[in-house]
Protein backbone atom coordinates (compact mmCIF):
# COMPACT_ATOMS: atom_id res chain seq x y z
CA UNK A 1 0.00 0.00 0.00
CA UNK A 2 2.79 2.34 1.52
CA UNK A 3 4.54 1.80 -2.20
CA UNK A 4 1.56 2.47 -4.36
CA UNK A 5 0.86 5.40 -2.52
CA UNK A 6 4.28 6.43 -3.13
CA UNK A 7 3.78 6.15 -6.86
CA UNK A 8 1.02 8.28 -6.97
CA UNK A 9 2.42 10.80 -5.38
CA UNK A 10 5.57 10.60 -7.77
CA UNK A 11 3.30 10.56 -10.80
CA UNK A 12 1.39 13.42 -9.64
CA UNK A 13 4.41 15.80 -8.62
CA UNK A 14 5.84 14.67 -12.58
CA UNK A 15 2.19 16.10 -13.93
CA UNK A 16 2.62 19.37 -11.78
CA UNK A 17 6.06 19.57 -12.87
CA UNK A 18 5.43 19.21 -16.45
CA UNK A 19 2.60 21.68 -16.07
CA UNK A 20 4.78 24.14 -15.15
CA UNK A 21 7.36 23.41 -17.95
CA UNK A 22 7.02 25.82 -21.39
CA UNK A 23 4.85 24.34 -23.72
CA UNK A 24 4.96 24.82 -27.04
CA UNK A 25 2.34 26.60 -29.72
CA UNK A 26 1.71 26.45 -32.88
CA UNK A 27 -0.81 28.57 -34.78
CA UNK A 28 -2.96 26.21 -37.07
CA UNK A 29 -5.57 27.38 -39.74
CA UNK A 30 -4.73 30.27 -41.39
CA UNK A 31 -6.16 33.60 -40.31
CA UNK A 32 -7.92 34.19 -36.79
CA UNK A 33 -7.95 35.73 -33.72
CA UNK A 34 -5.13 35.05 -31.30
CA UNK A 35 -7.45 34.49 -28.42
CA UNK A 36 -9.48 31.40 -30.21
CA UNK A 37 -7.52 28.26 -29.15
CA UNK A 38 -9.44 26.41 -32.42
CA UNK A 39 -5.62 28.23 -34.13
CA UNK A 40 -3.53 26.44 -32.19
CA UNK A 41 -2.46 23.29 -31.67
CA UNK A 42 0.71 21.81 -29.24
CA UNK A 43 2.49 20.52 -32.73
CA UNK A 44 2.94 21.90 -36.12
CA UNK A 45 0.31 21.31 -38.24
CA UNK A 46 -1.43 19.43 -35.71
CA UNK A 47 -5.10 18.71 -35.51
CA UNK A 48 -6.48 18.68 -31.74
CA UNK A 49 -6.13 21.75 -29.67
CA UNK A 50 -5.23 22.75 -26.11
CA UNK A 51 -7.67 23.55 -23.84
CA UNK A 52 -5.95 28.05 -23.79
CA UNK A 53 -4.08 30.41 -25.49
CA UNK A 54 -0.65 30.80 -24.94
CA UNK A 55 1.05 31.83 -21.33
CA UNK A 56 3.87 33.81 -20.04
CA UNK A 57 5.94 30.42 -20.11
CA UNK A 58 4.48 29.22 -23.65
CA UNK A 59 6.94 29.33 -26.90
CA UNK A 60 4.75 30.28 -29.93
CA UNK A 61 5.65 29.25 -33.44
CA UNK A 62 4.21 29.96 -36.90
CA UNK A 63 5.33 28.08 -39.74
CA UNK A 64 4.86 26.51 -43.10
CA UNK A 65 1.89 24.67 -41.73
CA UNK A 66 0.34 28.02 -40.08
CA UNK A 67 -1.92 28.56 -43.05
CA UNK A 68 -1.86 29.35 -46.63
CA UNK A 69 -0.35 32.49 -48.38
CA UNK A 70 -1.68 35.96 -47.48
CA UNK A 71 -3.33 35.24 -44.22
CA UNK A 72 -3.86 37.60 -40.85
CA UNK A 73 -3.49 37.26 -36.95
CA UNK A 74 -5.43 39.68 -34.82
CA UNK A 75 -4.72 40.90 -31.09
CA UNK A 76 -8.38 41.83 -29.33
CA UNK A 77 -7.73 40.52 -26.18
CA UNK A 78 -4.64 40.68 -24.13
CA UNK A 79 -1.88 38.03 -25.46
CA UNK A 80 1.04 36.73 -23.68
CA UNK A 81 4.13 34.16 -24.95
CA UNK A 82 7.56 33.82 -23.64
CA UNK A 83 9.60 33.29 -27.35
CA UNK A 84 7.73 34.41 -30.19
CA UNK A 85 9.09 32.95 -33.74
CA UNK A 86 8.05 33.64 -37.20
CA UNK A 87 10.17 31.11 -39.24
CA UNK A 88 10.99 31.91 -42.98
CA UNK A 89 8.11 29.29 -44.29
CA UNK A 90 5.83 31.38 -42.63
CA UNK A 91 2.68 32.76 -44.90
CA UNK A 92 1.29 34.83 -42.16
CA UNK A 93 1.49 38.68 -43.57
CA UNK A 94 0.28 40.84 -40.78
CA UNK A 95 -0.36 40.54 -36.73
CA UNK A 96 -2.43 43.26 -35.92
CA UNK A 97 -3.29 44.77 -32.57
CA UNK A 98 -6.46 46.07 -32.17
CA UNK A 99 -6.50 49.71 -31.07
CA UNK A 100 -10.04 50.92 -29.43
CA UNK A 101 -9.42 48.02 -26.98
CA UNK A 102 -5.63 49.23 -26.41
CA UNK A 103 -4.46 45.44 -26.50
CA UNK A 104 -0.92 44.48 -25.99
CA UNK A 105 1.42 41.65 -26.82
CA UNK A 106 3.81 40.89 -24.13
CA UNK A 107 6.76 38.82 -24.96
CA UNK A 108 8.50 37.50 -21.73
CA UNK A 109 11.55 36.25 -23.90
CA UNK A 110 12.35 37.04 -27.63
CA UNK A 111 11.07 37.89 -30.55
CA UNK A 112 12.61 36.24 -34.15
CA UNK A 113 10.74 37.30 -37.34
CA UNK A 114 12.65 35.58 -40.07
CA UNK A 115 9.86 36.48 -42.78
CA UNK A 116 7.99 39.26 -44.48
CA UNK A 117 5.56 40.68 -42.74
CA UNK A 118 3.98 43.57 -40.80
CA UNK A 119 2.93 44.26 -36.79
CA UNK A 120 0.81 47.32 -35.98
CA UNK A 121 -2.44 48.41 -34.65
CA UNK A 122 -5.90 48.20 -36.56
CA UNK A 123 -5.85 52.45 -36.22
CA UNK A 124 -4.97 55.47 -34.67
CA UNK A 125 -6.80 55.70 -31.30
CA UNK A 126 -6.33 59.22 -29.63
CA UNK A 127 -6.00 58.05 -26.70
CA UNK A 128 -4.86 54.54 -27.20
CA UNK A 129 -1.48 54.51 -25.52
CA UNK A 130 -0.61 51.45 -24.52
CA UNK A 131 -1.43 49.45 -27.87
CA UNK A 132 1.84 47.23 -29.11
CA UNK A 133 4.48 45.26 -27.76
CA UNK A 134 5.59 44.80 -24.34
CA UNK A 135 9.36 42.48 -23.61
CA UNK A 136 9.23 42.08 -20.24
CA UNK A 137 12.48 39.49 -18.78
CA UNK A 138 14.65 39.52 -16.04
CA UNK A 139 16.89 37.42 -18.46
CA UNK A 140 19.05 38.09 -21.62
CA UNK A 141 17.20 38.27 -24.75
CA UNK A 142 16.83 39.09 -28.48
CA UNK A 143 14.86 41.39 -31.34
CA UNK A 144 15.08 39.67 -34.71
CA UNK A 145 12.56 41.86 -36.57
CA UNK A 146 14.04 40.86 -39.92
CA UNK A 147 13.80 44.49 -41.00
CA UNK A 148 10.16 44.30 -40.68
CA UNK A 149 8.92 47.64 -39.36
CA UNK A 150 6.01 47.83 -36.84
CA UNK A 151 3.45 50.51 -37.81
CA UNK A 152 1.89 53.28 -35.35
CA UNK A 153 2.73 50.91 -32.47
CA UNK A 154 3.97 51.56 -28.44
CA UNK A 155 7.25 49.70 -27.92
CA UNK A 156 8.21 48.68 -24.71
CA UNK A 157 11.30 46.94 -22.33
CA UNK A 158 10.60 46.45 -18.72
CA UNK A 159 12.12 44.63 -16.37
CA UNK A 160 16.20 43.50 -15.34
CA UNK A 161 16.66 41.85 -18.42
CA UNK A 162 18.80 42.91 -21.34
CA UNK A 163 17.68 43.06 -25.15
CA UNK A 164 19.89 42.27 -27.97
CA UNK A 165 18.33 44.15 -30.89
CA UNK A 166 20.09 42.46 -33.71
CA UNK A 167 17.99 44.03 -36.80
CA UNK A 168 16.73 46.95 -38.17
CA UNK A 169 14.05 48.59 -35.40
CA UNK A 170 11.46 51.54 -36.82
CA UNK A 171 8.14 52.34 -35.79
CA UNK A 172 6.47 53.79 -39.45
CA UNK A 173 3.31 56.17 -39.71
CA UNK A 174 4.66 57.63 -36.11
CA UNK A 175 1.16 59.70 -33.88
CA UNK A 176 1.27 61.00 -30.62
CA UNK A 177 0.79 57.21 -28.51
CA UNK A 178 3.53 55.16 -31.08
CA UNK A 179 6.77 55.22 -29.64
CA UNK A 180 9.92 53.53 -27.68
CA UNK A 181 9.40 53.07 -23.75
CA UNK A 182 12.50 51.79 -21.78
CA UNK A 183 11.19 51.06 -18.24
CA UNK A 184 14.37 49.33 -16.98
CA UNK A 185 16.96 46.67 -18.07
CA UNK A 186 19.41 47.76 -20.87
CA UNK A 187 19.20 47.51 -24.79
CA UNK A 188 21.80 47.06 -26.26
CA UNK A 189 21.61 47.69 -30.49
CA UNK A 190 24.56 45.42 -32.02
CA UNK A 191 25.62 43.56 -35.50
CA UNK A 192 25.17 46.90 -37.31
CA UNK A 193 21.45 47.06 -36.74
CA UNK A 194 19.68 50.43 -36.70
CA UNK A 195 17.14 51.95 -34.35
CA UNK A 196 15.43 54.43 -36.36
CA UNK A 197 13.39 57.92 -34.73
CA UNK A 198 10.88 59.34 -37.24
CA UNK A 199 9.42 62.38 -36.61
CA UNK A 200 6.62 62.09 -34.17
CA UNK A 201 8.58 58.81 -32.55
CA UNK A 202 9.99 59.37 -28.98
CA UNK A 203 12.53 56.99 -27.08
CA UNK A 204 11.64 57.00 -23.12
CA UNK A 205 14.29 55.43 -21.51
CA UNK A 206 14.49 54.65 -17.78
CA UNK A 207 17.06 52.14 -18.40
CA UNK A 208 20.58 52.20 -20.61
CA UNK A 209 20.97 52.50 -24.14
CA UNK A 210 24.04 50.52 -25.28
CA UNK A 211 25.26 51.02 -29.06
CA UNK A 212 27.59 48.44 -30.27
CA UNK A 213 30.47 49.15 -33.46
CA UNK A 214 28.53 49.80 -36.91
CA UNK A 215 25.77 49.95 -35.55
CA UNK A 216 23.53 53.30 -35.57
CA UNK A 217 20.51 55.09 -33.78
CA UNK A 218 19.05 57.11 -36.60
CA UNK A 219 16.92 60.88 -35.45
CA UNK A 220 14.54 62.79 -37.30
CA UNK A 221 12.65 65.20 -35.40
CA UNK A 222 12.44 62.83 -32.50
CA UNK A 223 13.18 62.56 -28.99
CA UNK A 224 14.68 60.31 -27.14
CA UNK A 225 14.61 60.71 -23.03
CA UNK A 226 16.78 58.73 -21.46
CA UNK A 227 18.99 58.07 -17.92
CA UNK A 228 22.21 57.20 -19.51
CA UNK A 229 23.09 57.11 -23.24
CA UNK A 230 26.29 54.71 -23.74
CA UNK A 231 28.03 53.59 -26.63
CA UNK A 232 30.74 51.50 -28.20
CA UNK A 233 32.19 53.45 -31.43
CA UNK A 234 31.27 55.77 -33.62
CA UNK A 235 27.35 56.08 -34.55
CA UNK A 236 26.08 58.28 -37.57
CA UNK A 237 22.88 59.92 -36.18
CA UNK A 238 21.20 60.46 -39.45
CA UNK A 239 18.90 63.26 -40.40
CA UNK A 240 19.36 64.59 -36.98
CA UNK A 241 18.16 68.13 -37.24
CA UNK A 242 15.78 68.90 -34.84
CA UNK A 243 16.19 65.96 -32.76
CA UNK A 244 16.46 66.01 -28.85
CA UNK A 245 18.51 63.76 -27.09
CA UNK A 246 17.47 64.63 -22.72
CA UNK A 247 19.43 63.07 -20.29
CA UNK A 248 17.87 63.57 -16.58
CA UNK A 249 17.76 62.47 -12.98
CA UNK A 250 21.92 62.87 -12.21
CA UNK A 251 22.30 59.79 -14.77
CA UNK A 252 24.93 60.06 -17.68
CA UNK A 253 25.54 60.89 -21.65
CA UNK A 254 28.53 58.90 -22.05
CA UNK A 255 30.60 57.35 -24.73
CA UNK A 256 31.90 54.49 -22.93
CA UNK A 257 30.59 51.31 -22.93
CA UNK A 258 31.51 47.81 -20.46
CA UNK A 259 34.50 50.23 -19.68
CA UNK A 260 35.77 50.64 -22.56
CA UNK A 261 36.53 54.12 -23.83
CA UNK A 262 34.96 54.39 -27.41
CA UNK A 263 34.90 57.66 -30.09
CA UNK A 264 32.56 60.69 -30.21
CA UNK A 265 29.25 59.46 -30.69
CA UNK A 266 29.06 61.07 -34.53
CA UNK A 267 31.74 61.60 -36.63
CA UNK A 268 29.55 62.15 -39.74
CA UNK A 269 29.18 65.99 -41.09
CA UNK A 270 25.83 67.41 -39.80
CA UNK A 271 24.47 64.46 -38.83
CA UNK A 272 25.02 65.07 -35.06
CA UNK A 273 21.76 65.67 -33.31
CA UNK A 274 21.08 67.98 -29.81
CA UNK A 275 21.32 67.01 -26.20
CA UNK A 276 18.95 68.71 -23.40
CA UNK A 277 20.66 68.29 -20.36
CA UNK A 278 17.52 69.03 -17.27
CA UNK A 279 17.10 68.14 -13.93
CA UNK A 280 13.53 66.53 -13.16
CA UNK A 281 13.91 65.44 -9.13
CA UNK A 282 15.19 68.89 -7.47
CA UNK A 283 16.96 66.65 -5.15
CA UNK A 284 19.06 64.83 -7.81
CA UNK A 285 23.35 64.08 -8.34
CA UNK A 286 24.72 66.32 -10.50
CA UNK A 287 24.84 65.69 -14.61
CA UNK A 288 27.36 64.72 -16.42
CA UNK A 289 27.77 64.60 -20.68
CA UNK A 290 31.21 62.32 -20.62
CA UNK A 291 31.98 62.59 -24.39
CA UNK A 292 29.97 63.21 -27.56
CA UNK A 293 29.44 65.44 -30.45
CA UNK A 294 26.37 67.47 -30.40
CA UNK A 295 24.63 70.06 -33.12
CA UNK A 296 23.50 71.67 -29.31
CA UNK A 297 24.36 71.18 -26.21
CA UNK A 298 22.34 72.89 -24.09
CA UNK A 299 22.64 72.49 -20.21
CA UNK A 300 19.42 73.31 -17.71
CA UNK A 301 20.09 71.74 -14.72
CA UNK A 302 21.75 73.60 -12.19
CA UNK A 303 24.75 71.48 -11.71
CA UNK A 304 26.86 69.30 -14.40
CA UNK A 305 30.22 67.50 -15.61
CA UNK A 306 31.33 68.30 -19.15
CA UNK A 307 33.96 66.15 -20.35
CA UNK A 308 35.76 65.80 -23.95
CA UNK A 309 32.58 66.86 -25.97
CA UNK A 310 32.65 68.80 -29.53
CA UNK A 311 29.49 70.99 -30.09
CA UNK A 312 28.58 73.49 -32.54
CA UNK A 313 26.54 75.49 -29.29
CA UNK A 314 27.39 74.56 -25.61
CA UNK A 315 24.48 76.92 -23.96
CA UNK A 316 24.88 76.58 -20.05
CA UNK A 317 21.36 78.65 -19.26
CA UNK A 318 19.97 77.45 -15.88
CA UNK A 319 17.37 79.32 -14.89
CA UNK A 320 18.35 80.27 -11.34
CA UNK A 321 21.93 79.38 -11.40
CA UNK A 322 24.13 76.72 -10.89
CA UNK A 323 27.93 75.11 -10.66
CA UNK A 324 29.65 73.59 -13.64
CA UNK A 325 32.72 72.14 -14.18
CA UNK A 326 35.38 70.99 -17.34
CA UNK A 327 36.67 68.05 -16.36
CA UNK A 328 39.88 66.03 -17.85
CA UNK A 329 39.50 66.44 -21.59
CA UNK A 330 39.13 69.54 -23.91
CA UNK A 331 36.10 70.04 -24.91
CA UNK A 332 35.26 72.23 -28.52
CA UNK A 333 33.02 74.35 -29.50
CA UNK A 334 32.59 75.57 -33.11
CA UNK A 335 30.27 78.55 -32.85
CA UNK A 336 28.58 79.46 -29.94
CA UNK A 337 29.49 79.78 -26.34
CA UNK A 338 27.00 80.67 -23.26
CA UNK A 339 27.29 80.80 -19.85
CA UNK A 340 24.45 83.13 -18.14
CA UNK A 341 21.43 82.57 -15.96
CA UNK A 342 17.64 83.10 -17.55
CA UNK A 343 16.67 84.38 -14.53
CA UNK A 344 18.29 88.32 -13.96
CA UNK A 345 20.85 88.28 -11.54
CA UNK A 346 21.63 84.29 -11.08
CA UNK A 347 25.47 83.40 -10.74
CA UNK A 348 27.01 80.72 -12.23
CA UNK A 349 29.95 78.99 -10.92
CA UNK A 350 32.23 77.80 -13.54
CA UNK A 351 35.50 75.52 -12.74
CA UNK A 352 37.89 74.58 -15.62
CA UNK A 353 40.20 71.34 -15.09
CA UNK A 354 43.12 73.54 -14.16
CA UNK A 355 45.05 76.58 -14.84
CA UNK A 356 47.19 74.93 -17.77
CA UNK A 357 44.95 72.25 -19.62
CA UNK A 358 42.40 73.79 -22.06
CA UNK A 359 39.41 73.70 -20.77
CA UNK A 360 36.93 74.70 -24.17
CA UNK A 361 38.70 75.11 -28.01
CA UNK A 362 36.29 77.85 -29.84
CA UNK A 363 36.03 77.29 -33.64
CA UNK A 364 37.30 80.92 -35.82
CA UNK A 365 35.77 83.68 -34.93
CA UNK A 366 33.15 82.30 -32.29
CA UNK A 367 30.15 84.32 -30.28
CA UNK A 368 30.74 84.04 -26.46
CA UNK A 369 28.57 85.43 -23.79
CA UNK A 370 29.26 84.43 -20.54
CA UNK A 371 27.36 87.16 -17.50
CA UNK A 372 27.21 86.35 -14.16
CA UNK A 373 29.44 84.13 -13.71
CA UNK A 374 31.84 83.62 -11.49
CA UNK A 375 35.76 81.69 -12.95
CA UNK A 376 38.11 79.18 -12.11
CA UNK A 377 41.17 77.06 -13.65
CA UNK A 378 39.43 77.89 -16.61
CA UNK A 379 41.69 78.50 -19.80
CA UNK A 380 39.94 79.33 -23.73
CA UNK A 381 41.62 78.82 -26.88
CA UNK A 382 40.18 79.97 -30.11
CA UNK A 383 41.39 77.38 -32.71
CA UNK A 384 43.99 75.87 -30.89
CA UNK A 385 45.78 79.79 -30.03
CA UNK A 386 45.17 82.80 -27.65
CA UNK A 387 41.69 84.02 -27.19
CA UNK A 388 40.56 87.21 -25.49
CA UNK A 389 37.15 86.71 -25.00
CA UNK A 390 34.83 89.40 -22.18
CA UNK A 391 33.08 87.98 -18.70
CA UNK A 392 30.88 89.63 -17.03
CA UNK A 393 32.09 88.19 -13.87
CA UNK A 394 34.36 87.32 -11.05
CA UNK A 395 38.23 86.49 -11.69
CA UNK A 396 38.33 83.64 -8.91
CA UNK A 397 41.79 82.59 -10.29
CA UNK A 398 43.87 80.50 -13.14
CA UNK A 399 42.03 81.79 -15.96
CA UNK A 400 43.36 82.39 -19.36
CA UNK A 401 42.00 83.62 -22.68
CA UNK A 402 39.39 85.85 -20.52
CA UNK A 403 38.82 89.71 -19.64
CA UNK A 404 36.89 90.33 -16.71
CA UNK A 405 34.69 93.26 -16.49
CA UNK A 406 32.88 95.04 -13.55
CA UNK A 407 29.40 93.17 -12.63
CA UNK A 408 26.45 95.09 -11.39
CA UNK A 409 27.39 97.24 -7.69
CA UNK A 410 24.56 98.43 -7.25
CA UNK A 411 22.79 97.74 -3.43
CA UNK A 412 19.61 94.82 -3.42
CA UNK A 413 17.11 95.64 -0.59
CA UNK A 414 15.06 92.55 0.89
CA UNK A 415 11.04 93.51 0.82
CA UNK A 416 8.03 91.32 1.12
CA UNK A 417 8.36 89.87 4.41
CA UNK A 418 9.05 85.71 4.94
CA UNK A 419 10.34 83.73 1.53
CA UNK A 420 13.11 82.43 0.25
CA UNK A 421 16.20 84.31 -1.07
CA UNK A 422 15.97 83.17 -4.63
CA UNK A 423 12.82 84.50 -5.47
CA UNK A 424 12.52 87.73 -7.56
CA UNK A 425 9.95 89.25 -6.28
CA UNK A 426 11.43 90.09 -2.75
CA UNK A 427 14.65 92.06 -4.18
CA UNK A 428 14.23 95.85 -4.77
CA UNK A 429 16.82 98.42 -5.50
CA UNK A 430 15.30 100.67 -3.05
CA UNK A 431 14.21 100.53 0.39
CA UNK A 432 10.74 99.06 0.78
CA UNK A 433 10.68 100.09 -2.94
CA UNK A 434 9.13 97.91 -5.95
CA UNK A 435 10.56 94.71 -7.19
CA UNK A 436 13.37 94.71 -9.55
CA UNK A 437 12.81 90.70 -10.23
CA UNK A 438 15.96 90.05 -10.10
CA UNK A 439 18.55 88.33 -7.97
CA UNK A 440 21.31 89.67 -5.73
CA UNK A 441 25.16 88.27 -7.12
CA UNK A 442 28.17 88.26 -5.96
CA UNK A 443 29.22 91.88 -6.11
CA UNK A 444 25.95 93.26 -4.83
CA UNK A 445 25.56 94.02 -1.19
CA UNK A 446 22.43 93.14 0.35
CA UNK A 447 20.16 94.84 2.81
CA UNK A 448 17.71 94.27 5.19
CA UNK A 449 16.58 97.14 6.80
CA UNK A 450 13.21 98.16 8.77
CA UNK A 451 11.31 98.04 5.26
CA UNK A 452 11.79 94.06 4.68
CA UNK A 453 8.38 93.09 5.86
CA UNK A 454 10.40 90.86 8.89
CA UNK A 455 9.83 90.68 12.40
CA UNK A 456 8.72 87.90 14.90
CA UNK A 457 8.16 84.50 13.28
CA UNK A 458 9.08 85.39 9.62
CA UNK A 459 11.73 83.54 7.83
CA UNK A 460 14.05 83.77 5.05
CA UNK A 461 15.08 80.55 3.45
CA UNK A 462 18.49 80.16 1.61
CA UNK A 463 18.48 77.39 -0.46
CA UNK A 464 21.57 76.30 -2.49
CA UNK A 465 23.49 78.14 -4.93
CA UNK A 466 22.70 81.34 -3.69
CA UNK A 467 25.09 84.67 -3.75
Amino acid sequence: MRTTRFLLLVFFLASCSLRMMATDFYWVGGAGDWSNINNWSNTSGGTSHPTGVPTLSDDVYFDAASGSSGFAVTITAPATCRNLTFDAGAQITALTMNAENEQMLTIAGSLAINNTMSVGRTSYISNSTSTGILFQSSTANTVHTGDNPFTSLRITFDGSGSWAIDDNLSITTPNPTSYYVHRSGHIRIRNGATVTLLSGNQMNAFGDIGIDVTSRLVFANAEISCHRFINTNDIAAVDSDGSTVTVNNGHTLDATYDGNTAGALTTTVNSYFDLLVVAQNPNILTESVNRGHFKTLQIISDACNINSVITDELLITPANGGQYSFTTATSTVNTTLTVQSTQCGSTILLNGINASTTSVNMGVGPTVTMNNVAVSNFKITENGGAANYPVAGVDNGGNTGLTFNAMNTQRFYWIGGTGSWNEPAHWSYTSGGATNNCLPTLTNTVVFDKNSGLGSGTTVTVPGFSF
